[in-house]
Formats: C-alpha cells, structure tokens, sequence
C-alpha cells in the first residue's frame, strides 16, 4: 500500500477495523456498523438544558470479530476504559475527553454520555470510542503490567479486528499478509488476499511496480512527483494509473520550546515575534517551489490553514482579505528590521546584539532524495536573508527508551517540515495547549512545537460546542485569521501525495462516487473499496477479485507497530515515534 507518513491510518484502519460511522467526502457522517445516524430531530441525539449531551447508537446486530465472536456494546465500553487508562500511553485523545461515560444498556445499544456540547456528537469514527475485543484482551488488561500489555501480540500478528481483512501473517520489516474475512458485515470482500509491502526506498518501489511485483501504491508509498513521473512516463499512455490526492498541506511546524535548546534562546528570533514569522512567510516563493516540486501538475499552493481549498471557510477567508503573504522579499526584509533584525556586512541577520539566528531546518537526514530536496529548497529561502539555516536535523540518539525518544525529537530544531491533516478532530487541534506533548502526557502530541494561545484554545473550544453549522464557519474563520497572523506553522503546500495502479488492475478510481458506498471498505460493483484520505477528500481504490500485492514506506513499520496504548480506536492509531508503536495505535488515523 502506497502514501505518505500521515495518511496510512485511515487505509489500514478500514482494512482490518472498523467503526460505528465513517466520513463522506463533504465531511458528514456515514453509519457503518452502526444502524443510523443519532438525530435531534430523531430524539437519539439529546441536548439537555445544563449544556450536556446524550447519543444513544443501534450496533448492528450482524457484526463479528475476525475470531467469530459477536461484536457487543460492551467491547466500545471496555475500549473507552482502556483508551483513557493514564497508565497508557496514547496521545490525542481530544475527542475522547468531553465523555463523561459510555454505557452498554444491552447488546445493540451503545449510550455516550457528554460533559458539555461536541458539535461530533453524531460521529464515531476511527477517531472515536474503540471496540476492543474483550474475549482477547481483556484479561491480559485486568493482569498485566501496562509495559506487557503494550507489548501484547493482540496488537500485531494476533491482531483481531472488525474489518474486511484479517490479519494472517506479518513479517516484521517485510509484509503484512491480510485474508479477506468471510464474516465481514458488509459482504465478503471479493480480493481473496492483499500482502502490505514494506520497501525501504521509493526508488525500489518505482522498480518493483515496472517489474510488477507490486500492483497498487495508495497514500501509505510515499510516493512523490518524482516518481509518479517516472512510472507515468515508464508505462506510456493507457498503461497503468497515476494520480495524486491532495489530502494534507505541507507545513513548516515552528518550535516555540526556548528551554532545553543547544543554542542561545536570544537567537530564536522566530519564537518571540510574529513579525519575524511574517517575513519568512514572505521569503518563500511557493509558485517556484510547487513548479519545482510539483512536477507535472501534481502540486498547488497554500493558502489558509482550512479543511482544504474546497472548504466553505476558505472562500469566506478569501472574500474577509485575511492574508496569504505571497512571495515579496521587500516586505520580508522590513518584517524583519521591525523585529529588530538587519542584514549586517557579512550577509547574515544580526539583532542589536550582534547574534545571528540559528535555524536547525527542516527534515532529519533521509535516503530518500524527495526528502532532501524539499528541506534543502525551503531553508534556502530563508538562508539568501541571511539565517543561519543548518540542515538536517540531527536523529534522536538510539538506545532512548520511547518516552525518552519521543522527548529528545522535539528538540535541537527550529522548524521542521510536517504535514496539516484535514480531519475533523486533528485538524485546529493540532496547535491547542492540551495538544503539546510534556512530562504529563509522556510526550505525545500533535504540537509538537509547544505553540501556546489561550485565546486560540478558546475559540477551539467555542467551535467544538457550537451546534448551528454557520455560526460555527464563522468561528472557524476566526481562527483561520488567528492563525494567519500569528502563523504557528506556515501553509507551504498541498502534499502531492501519489496512488498508483499497474495495467491490468480495474476499478480504479480517483474519486467516490456514491459516497453511500465509500463508507469504511464496503463492496462495490463486487470489488472492495479501500479507502485513502480523509473527510474533505476521498479516494476509493476499487479491485477486480484476485491477490493484490501494495506496498509502502518501510519507515511506516517503525513508526507503526506493535504495542497497545489502544490509542483513541483500537488497532493502527497514526502517530509519530521512534521505535515501535503498537498497532492499536497505528489503527487510529490521524484524528479530525
């Protein structure tokens, strides 16, 4: 299976997972395991006078788990314990904390108790409360240390799960083997058996696909326009599919952690004065850059930190002039001088005390040349101005135990190149207080920068529990405008992230088209649908019945295997570490 970093969650998930709801490409929700979707109007979707709330969901009574035991309500109520056990460690779990409690009034019935108003109160997706299954695990949680239990093999090769494939064989640094399960609630997928590749080098996996050992490539690859070019010039015309998906946006994540850094804090001109963010926002020329980088098209650039350029919200930012700081070098050089930042003799940016800016910037050193060139092409920008741009950044030093890891990788940076996830529940909270990683939360995260506003995290918080679908776009806007003056992360591009599929493989498309069907893996036209993207944006790869062989980024497997921290949905939670991760967390994409 091909994509990128942030993008495999949703793929694996629905391959081997599933929920009571998934995303149509215009971001509401889908039922999937569930019978309906819980109303207002419908009385299942309770808004109570003290502010609380009150979802009541019908499971449908025709699921099992990949070891035939019948799925319950119960499995989604011992999931919520174990996702929000403080002895684990699972990040991002913002959609999890305005529960009070879930219940289990009988077999079919989930009930979800809510502290206050969560304008998801009608979703339960891979984001939401997990099913765990109980038969498996649950004594192993009752007995075992939390450090054996995140060691279980229930989260890898005797992983079992909800979905349309089941686990059969994984070969750690090779493949994962995957048969299609008879039981499944929405039809017996018609591909008998789909082996996950992983390759170490996008270059061996262009060769492997020209070779035909590999058949399909979604987001999971890694591929790049690069390659994407070359196997679309290799094939010719009518040979094959090529395409990218624009699911995320390339961003530059600023570090705003002044202590613990190897370098002056007065040289992080960057940190303390928005101004100085402005002019290095100014000094990109993201025209060139997606002329460079997106070679044949497959690129475009950003604009606003929205839920993508077909967002409501982008066309409101755009009509309100909220700003996208387009390339000029002139006002780039003035942000500067008003931030109290010259050009002195020597070429280099001096404040009054005659120190200069080191810039560690932006990628940690990569065999893979796409890396290299896209860290090398945007600290170039800044380095003409005169910062001391330093590259790469220096990996984390082996033998740390994970927590130690994961601490030492948010330092020694300035900033680094990352990804915006479209998603409901990552999405604006990726820059909230409660977000960056510390002590507390074993250092996970999505903010990793340590970006801290309080009035940000208010209008998050205003957002979350507005209702009324226009009074929430404008609370959006104002937090899009926040994040264009203040600009935590700078908006670069749209990730030209690529899916591939041999000659010969059928059904492929680029866009849903009865979103109805695109819901988690479901049969269509007797193929199975696996889905790549997120809400905003879906992709249904659909496959002639057969053995199908995919591949994807071998630094996938480190960054996401086994364990439990049964992060916020069981089995494949999406996050960033170094060493091993459980596959419950690799099975919780990236959070909307």
């Amino acid at each position: 299976m091909a994509g990128s970093r942030p993008s495999p969650g949703p793929e694996r998930y629905w391959t081997f997972h599933s929920n009571l709801t998934h995303w149509s490409a215009t971001g509401d929700p889908l039922p999937v395991m569930a019978q309906k979707i819980p109303s207002i109007q419908d009385g299942d979707w309770k808004v109570n006078p003290d502010g609380t709330m009150v979802t009541t969901w019908k499971i449908r009574p025709d699921i099992y788990w990949h070891d035939g035991t019948k799925l319950t309500a119960q499995d989604f109520v011992f999931g919520f314990e174990v996702a929000l056990d403080p002895r684990l460690t699972v990040q991002e779990l913002v959609p999890l904390r305005p529960i009070a409690s879930v219940e289990a009034p009988d077999a079919q019935t989930l009930v979800i108790n809510w502290k206050q108003l969560w304008i998801y109160g009608n979703s339960n997706a891979q984001h939401g409360v997990p099913a765990l299954p109980r038969q498996q695990v649950e004594a192993r949680y009752r007995s075992e240390d939390p450090v054996a239990f995140d060691a279980s093999a229930a989260w890898r090769d005797e992983f079992i799960g909800l979905g349309p494939f089941k686990v059969v064989k994984w070969d750690l640094g090779n493949f994962v083997e995957a048969q299609a399960f008879d039981q499944y609630f929405q039809g017996r997928p018609k591909i008998d058996k789909i082996t996950f590749k992983f390759v170490a080098d996008v270059n061996v996996e262009v060769a492997q696909f020209l070779a035909g050992a590999i058949d399909v490539g979604l987001i999971g690859s890694m591929l790049k326009p690069t390659q994407l070019t070359e196997l679309r010039n290799q094939w010719g015309p009518g040979k094959g599919m090529v395409f990218s998906d624009a699911t995320l946006m390339r961003m530059l994540q600023f570090s705003f952690r002044v202590d613990g850094q190897p370098w002056d804090p007065k040289s992080m001109g960057w940190a303390d004065d928005k101004r100085f963010r402005q002019a290095m926002f100014y000094a990109i020329d993201r025209k060139e850059l997606v002329d460079v980088w997106g070679v044949g098209g497959y690129a475009q650039a950003g604009e606003y930190l929205t839920l993508g350029p077909d967002d409501p919200v982008t066309a409101l930012a755009r009509q309100r002039n909220i700003p996208t700081y387009q390339y000029d070098l002139k006002k780039a050089t003035q942000l500067f001088s008003d931030a109290g930042w010259n050009k002195a003799a020597d070429g280099m940016l001096r404040n009054s005390a005659g120190q200069t800016v080191t810039f560690v910037c932006c990628r940690l050193a990569s065999a893979d040349s796409n890396d290299n060139r896209e860290s090398l092409a945007w600290g170039q920008y800044w380095k003409t101005l005169g910062m001391d741009v330093i590259h790469p950044i220096q990996p984390v030093p082996a033998g740390l135990a994970a927590t130690d890891a994961r601490k030492a990788g948010l330092f020694g940076w300035g900033g680094r190149i990352s990804n915006w996830y479209f998603s409901v529940s990552q999405h604006y909270a990726q820059l909230i207080q409660s977000n960056s990683p510390n002590d507390a939360n074993r250092w996970t995260g999505s903010n990793g920068g340590g970006y801290l506003n309080v009035s940000y995290d208010k209008l998050f918080d205003q957002r979350m529990q507005t209702l009324a679908v226009d009074q929430r776009r404008e609370v959006e806007l104002q937090l899009v405008a926040a994040m264009a003056e203040e600009l935590p992360v700078l908006p670069v591009y749209y990730n030209p992230l690529g899916l591939v599929a041999r000659d010969g493989i059928t059904g492929f498309a680029t866009k849903c088209g009865d979103l109805k069907s695109c819901a988690g893996g479901t049969v269509l036209d007797d193929a199975v649908t696996l889905i790549s993207g997120t809400s905003s944006r879906l992709s249904a790869c659909r496959f002639q019945p057969a053995p199908i062989w995919l591949s994807f980024s071998k630094s996938l497997e480190r960054e996401y295997s086994p364990g439990p921290s049964v992060g916020n949905g069981t089995w494949p939670v999406a996050r960033q570490v170094s060493g091993p991760t459980p596959w419950s967390r690799w099975l919780r994409p990236p959070l909307r």
